[in-house]
């Protein structure tokens, strides 16, 4: 049984002794900023997996930690219909303003056609964001490769 982050307690998020043994072993995410951790945790996984969707499929997601370490535990079904879970250590970006990590987009009083060319535009800075973080995981985890 795993904790959940839900409120902090004087001890801290949750009791060390209920941490999953395969914690130790959680792979380090370390990222610029929020939006791009995260997107390097699904990039990992497809890069040792194969195509989301396809190969593989989210089941849950969970927030744990112990009030030093955060991480993100992610269930994923396979395929051939296992289950397993990946834990990712999230210390370089948990917490760090998320909001800020999206590009920003002002709309108001924009007439129809500067409010798509804004839209696409930060739709093509979430896009580069995504990028750069299949070549951050594929820089950080060299030889880590799934399915062709």
């Amino acid at each position: 049984m795993t904790g959940r982050l839900d409120r902090p307690g004087a001890d801290g998020w949750w009791d060390e002794d209920r941490m999953p043994e395969e914690i130790e072993k959680a792979i380090e995410i370390r990222a610029p900023d929020h939006l791009t951790g995260v997107f390097m945790e699904y990039a990992y996984l497809e890069e040792l997996l194969g195509k989301r969707g396809e190969d593989w499929k989210l089941e849950y997601q969970k927030l744990l930690g112990d009030g030093t370490h955060y991480y993100d535990q992610l269930h994923i079904r396979l395929k051939n219909g296992e289950t397993v879970d990946y834990y990712f250590r999230i210390d370089s970006f948990f917490g760090k303003n998320p909001e800020s990590s999206f590009p920003e987009i002002e709309l108001d009083g924009a007439d129809d056609t500067t409010r798509t060319l804004r839209q696409l535009e930060w739709l093509v800075e979430v896009l580069r964001k995504k990028q750069r973080a299949r070549e951050l995981v594929r820089k950080m985890f060299p030889g880590e490769r799934g399915p062709a």
